[in-house]
C-alpha cells in the first residue's frame, strides 16, 4: 500500500485506505506497545512523538 499511496496517490482510493487506517492502527498500536514495554519501557511521552527539548 505504501508504494501505491507514495507512487500513484493520483490513483488511490482514500475510503480504502480510511478503511486500512480504522482496522489495522488499533492492532499495531497495541504491538507497538507490547514491543516496547519488552525492551525495557520508554515513556509514553517519548512513543508518542513529544519533544520537551524545544520547551524555552
Amino acid at each position: 500500500m505504501r508504494d501505491r499511496l507514495i507512487h500513484g496517490y493520483e490513483h488511490v482510493d482514500y475510503d480504502i485506505v480510511w478503511e486500512a487506517v480504522q482496522r489495522d492502527l488499533p492492532d499495531l498500536l497495541e504491538k507497538l506497545d507490547t514491543l516496547i514495554e519488552q525492551m525495557g519501557g520508554v515513556s509514553e511521552e517519548a512513543t508518542r512523538g513529544s519533544n520537551t527539548h524545544d520547551a524555552p
